[in-house]
């Protein structure tokens, strides 16, 4: 046996359905109307995996939690008739017809080894299999898809979105999780309450008086902040300890039931809340996690790209609203974002609203007015919530962001990425048209000439993100061939700067390579897609392909000849790709000449006697 050779001993009940049996909500009225909100998907949880799906009735506003334990999807395999055939892939075809295939029911978990069993190949083989569609499919995005479609809602989807800050004691660190949270708000409009929460401690100035007039503070706070309505009820505690008020904060979240969480800036603010109960010495799953959702889960990732426009957090965290970040929100939809200049709450705020966060001036810095007037200090903490309330309503920005969810399939953050939105919206499109989108095999194909491969890095891509595909591209450059020596793959022609013609500015009395006058150098927007959507380009309008081995092409173009052909090494030449050019562009006699060895322009001009 092959020391390669992994044996799976898996018992699969392999039938035709026909289509899984969507409607998976299972405790549903018939009169009810709902709308997903969040899916989530742990695939090891108590050694099963798992899916969550929160929706909502639009009619009462109350949440509902589906638990799917090792849930199911469809993938679409090509019947044993079809297979070898043009229609089922002969040249990788993006899309394979409905009609060409039969629909199977199998758990997400083991889809490979289910479509392994069936085709009769490994399962490590299966997503390079031309027979075979769905198995690279995300199960979230999948089954909000699904969603949608079984239990489409026409009406107007309202959300409710609940807003936090919170301040920080930095005097002693300013590391998110190990400073010490004072105060927090949090403003919910499906509760329609102001929650202000913070901590008794006799260094900051007036907090017993701030303890002991809660009432009054409410008060001043409805007139101060009446600009943003005036019907806001107001929650106002003090408590002796952080981690009580943390656990009160989160046990409210669950409570009020709103359908988005955002902060600005929201990395510090969430991750301080959800890491603070681990350094006090507490579980924070314990804390944080609402136990409607059948696993826990607090996975957070920030994303520091410099252009907020391209920056996407992710908060994987099991509460029932969908945690994001305003600023980002606010980045995101606006293309242009590098153009503000500035994304910062009070920049933000004075630019959509004509209005600012509390001046602490007077006391020096942020840490001084703590201590000096903590009074004033939880009304500031109040206004930056009610900023980012006013901001939204402005914008409207949370309500675009689920519109776009529920209308191309697809959750948050992936929503605000068109390379994550196009082909989730394609795929919805193509099934309604009786076709499904093929497994993306580009990225496994180790056998392909790298002439046939591209590799972009989209809008969406961190540093992070590109130093993984650099490493996994130079994997896949290093081959190797049938004697076991290790080779790469050449790359594409780029010309030698040093074998320009020097035609340039007169230096020194000679003509530069380099220094040039008059030069403008342009950059065409959108020109891959735009000729891509121009020339019908896909795989399944493709006829054929042109390979042509560089070792058997007649005629080899040499470099006084044919200079802009290529670099300094021959083999770098892609005869295959010149060949097309030239008949492209309609010059039969150089592709003649190249590939058939035909007399090029001089020796026809000769023949002519010209």
């Amino acid at each position: 046996m092959n020391p390669k050779t992994k044996i799976y001993i898996i018992i699969l009940n392999i039938k035709f359905t026909g289509g899984i049996d969507m409607k998976f909500l299972k405790d549903l009225r018939d009169d009810q109307q709902v709308i997903p909100l969040k899916i989530m998907y742990n695939n090891a949880y108590n050694s099963k995996d798992i899916l969550s799906i929160v929706y909502k009735d639009v009619n009462t506003g109350k949440k509902y939690v589906e638990n799917i334990e090792e849930p199911e999807i469809e993938i679409y395999i090509v019947k044993p008739e079809y297979r070898g055939k043009e229609v089922s892939g002969k040249y990788m075809t993006d899309t394979i017809d409905l009609k060409y295939c039969e629909t199977y029911t199998c758990k997400y978990k083991w889809r490979k080894q289910f479509a392994a069993k069936i085709l009769n190949i490994t399962p490590e083989d299966v997503m390079m299999s031309p027979y075979v569609a769905n198995i690279d499919v995300d199960i979230k995005n999948w089954y909000f898809i699904q969603f949608v479609r079984e239990y489409y809602y026409p009406g107007v989807k309202i959300i409710n979105t609940g807003y936090v800050d919170i301040e920080t004691d930095i005097t002693q660190t300013n590391i998110i999780g190990e400073s010490p949270i004072v105060c927090l708000t949090y403003i919910s409009e499906n509760a329609h309450t102001v929650y202000n929460y913070s901590v008794y401690n006799e260094k900051y100035k007036g907090c017993k008086e701030f303890a002991d007039n809660t009432n009054k503070f409410a008060e001043e706070c409805a007139e101060a902040f009446s600009l943003y309505g005036t019907d806001w009820e107001y929650d106002i505690r003090v408590y002796n300890d952080e981690m009580s008020m943390i656990y009160e904060f989160w046990d409210t979240v669950h409570k009020a039931d709103d359908d988005f969480l955002v902060a600005w800036n929201a990395p510090f603010d969430i991750r301080s809340l959800c890491e603070r109960p681990t350094v006090l010495g507490l579980d924070p799953f314990e804390y944080v996690c609402d136990d409607r959702i059948g696993f826990k889960e607090i996975t957070i990732h920030e994303d520091n790209n410099p252009n907020m426009s391209r920056r996407r957090h992710t908060f994987n965290i099991t509460v029932l609203p969908m945690v994001a970040c305003l600023m980002q929100i606010y980045g995101n939809i606006r293309s242009g974002g590098s153009r503000i200049p500035s994304f910062k709450l009070n920049a933000i705020a004075d630019k959509e609203l004509g209005d600012k966060k509390v001046d602490y001036t007077e006391y020096g810095n942020i840490m001084q007015f703590l201590y000096s007037n903590f009074w004033d200090f939880n009304k500031y903490n109040i206004k930056d919530v009610f900023l980012m309330v006013g901001i939204n309503h402005k914008t409207k920005d949370i309500q675009d962001i689920y519109s776009r969810m529920y209308e191309y399939g697809i959750q948050f953050p992936d929503v605000v990425s068109s390379a994550k939105m196009s082909p989730s919206l394609l795929g919805m499109k193509l099934f309604n048209m009786g076709k499904v989108i093929a497994n993306n095999r580009n990225k496994l194909n180790k056998e392909l000439d790298l002439f046939q491969i591209e590799y972009q890095f989209d809008d969406d891509d961190n540093e992070e993100d590109i130093a993984e595909a650099m490493a996994y591209i130079e994997e896949l450059q290093t081959i190797v061939d049938e004697n076991g020596n290790k080779k790469k793959f050449k790359g594409a022609i780029v010309l030698n700067p040093k074998r320009m013609s020097s035609t340039g500015y007169v230096l020194n009395g000679a003509l530069s390579q380099f220094l040039h006058r008059f030069v403008i150098d342009m950059d065409i927007t959108s020109e891959y897609p735009t000729a891509v959507v121009i020339m019908n380009m896909s795989n399944d309008t493709m006829v054929g392909k042109l390979i042509l081995d560089n070792d058997n092409v007649i005629n080899i173009p040499t470099y006084d000849a044919y200079e802009f052909f290529r670099d300094e090494d021959v083999s770098s030449v892609n005869k295959a790709a010149i060949f097309a050019e030239t008949v492209a562009q309609r010059d039969f006699v150089l592709a003649g000449n190249l590939m058939f060895d035909l007399p090029d322009t001089m020796e026809i001009s000769k023949i002519l006697g010209l």
